[in-house]
């Protein structure tokens, strides 16, 4: 029999297991969790893997908080046998007032972790409750050491408040960061990585706190496109010293230029200057550096200057473009968006030699300036200058050297012109030589004698008028005063 294996049992064993009761009882107990497990998982399989993720991260930051509540609740009881024996040894009290020691550090500690973790939840410091919290697990864990009558038993009864106090703080840790990241940037935070350059890094996060809009990422490729512009500048100087240094000092300065090198070409490496976009962006940098007292010291009295500035800017400015045959010698207009090429609208701005080549002011100079009948420029050094694009003294000379170099620019650019595909672009006004043309219109061709007329009949004014504006001639060429004779605009004026 069953029931002699339990023996003082008043009610048979198989009575037991066959009442209702107990049937029911078992069928509850196991198919109610089954049936909550199924519908947990039904409905963690209706999420997304991103959404799951989360609502396991809940979960388990539930678990934990309620772990570290029991840890808490047993290091609280053991904190409380020592601070009892504080409140009978030490002030004089009995039984139950030995427990207000407890009460006073060890609820006071929690009462201020419940609002640094309130704080955390909302992504904010631990603030003053944070403070006094460790202030208060440190006071009883100290108080509690004194009762001990050994430096293990001190060791022992000191250690519960502590940890409990780091259980709690790092729970507070936790959800101060996810209230961060739900709330903050985190593409703006720096890692801790970055103190392994800590001098960077405290330039980005300078460069953060000033520009809101910049990411951590973007914000130190701003740093290291600046700090290789800058060392190209210190590498310009210490060259420009060398140059400069007489024959004793020259070797320090060869030291110096050395060094200035090895910076520049460190910092080029971490800017990534090998990008030509990075390297644009450098040399941008690097002429704003080098030409900033000739900005700063430019006429303010008119938008020319400031229009002749941009138009030199790198970054902005393209190559010269090829020639098509279209000649003109109109100064051309400002551009009318950022993305039009700025060149044409600096091409009348003087530049310091170091924007255009030779090649291309030579190609300037045969394309835009017209010239006389024995093959010289026709223009004189101050409007080559405007009109070319380059400085005054660098038009001087090609001016005095016009022989040497003006030969071989026209005929390179014949045949750049005559490579060009598709029909023949129309004559340029300023390569037709109009001597002849104005000569004949300015001297009337002679009208046959007759018996009966003696005398030439000049044509009439309005007759030498129409014909000037047939012949298209008087845009660049005016009467001269007295006469008939047409002479370029403006001959004659100093």
């Amino acid at each position: 029999m069953i029931t002699d294996l339990f023996p003082g049992t008043t009610l048979p064993v198989t009575e037991l297991l066959t009442s209702w009761q107990f049937v029911a009882g078992t069928i509850v107990l196991t198919l109610g969790p089954t049936l909550a497990l199924r519908r947990r998982r039904a409905a963690l399989a209706a999420l997304g893997a991103e959404e799951r993720s989360t609502a396991a991260a809940m979960r388990g930051r539930r678990i934990e908080d309620r772990l570290t509540m029991v840890i808490a609740a047993a290091a609280a009881a053991l904190s409380a046998t020592g601070l009892r024996r504080v409140g009978r040894h030490q002030m004089g009290l009995s039984d139950p007032f030995d427990l207000l020691p407890f009460i006073a550090l060890d609820i006071a500690a929690m009462v201020c972790g419940r609002r640094a973790r309130r704080r955390a939840r909302e992504g904010e410091g631990p603030g003053l409750s944070g403070v006094l919290f460790w202030v208060l697990a440190g006071t009883s864990s100290l108080f509690s050491a004194a009762e001990a009558a050994s430096p293990l038993g001190a060791l022992v009864r000191a250690v519960w408040p502590v940890l409990a106090a780091v259980l709690w703080e790092l729970g507070s840790l936790e959800e101060r960061r996810a209230a961060r990241t739900h709330r903050a940037r985190p593409d703006r935070r720096l890692a801790l990585i970055r103190l392994f350059h800590p001098v960077e890094a405290v330039r980005v996060a300078l460069l953060l706190a000033a520009r809101q809009d910049l990411t951590q990422e973007q914000a130190t490729t701003e740093i290291r496109v600046s700090r290789a512009a800058y060392r190209w500048y210190r590498l310009r100087r210490a060259q420009k010293a060398v140059r400069k240094a007489g024959r004793p000092t020259r070797w320090a300065f060869r030291y110096l230029e050395t060094r200035a090198d090895s910076r520049a070409q460190n910092a080029s490496e971490r800017a990534r200057c090998a990008d030509p976009a990075v390297l644009e962006q450098v040399v941008s940098r690097l002429q704003g550096r080098v030409r900033q007292a000739e900005w700063a010291g430019m006429n303010l009295s008119s938008a020319a200057a400031f229009d002749a500035m941009r138009g030199t800017l790198i970054g902005t400015a393209p190559a010269v473009p090829v020639h098509t045959g279209a000649a003109h010698t109109a100064l051309p207009a400002a551009p009318t968006s950022a993305e039009e090429p700025q060149v044409d609208g600096g091409m009348d701005a003087p530049d310091n030699g170091d924007v255009l080549t030779d090649e291309e002011v030579q190609e300037r100079f045969v394309r835009l300036v017209p010239r006389r009948r024995d093959g010289k420029l026709a223009w004189g050094i101050n409007k080559c200058s405007r009109i070319v694009g380059i400085g005054t003294p660098r038009a001087s000379k090609f001016h005095a050297s016009q022989g040497t170099w003006l030969p071989a620019a026209v005929a390179r650019y014949d045949r750049t012109a005559a490579a060009a595909p598709t029909e023949a672009p129309p004559e340029a006004p300023h390569l037709v030589d109009h001597f002849d043309q104005a000569l004949d219109l300015a001297t009337p061709a002679p009208v046959p004698h007759g018996p009966r007329d003696p005398t030439p009949v000049p044509p009439t004014a309005q007759a030498h008028d129409d014909e000037l504006l047939r012949s298209g001639l008087t845009g660049d060429y005016q009467l001269l005063p007295g006469s008939k004779l047409l002479v370029p605009t403006g001959a004659g004026r100093r």
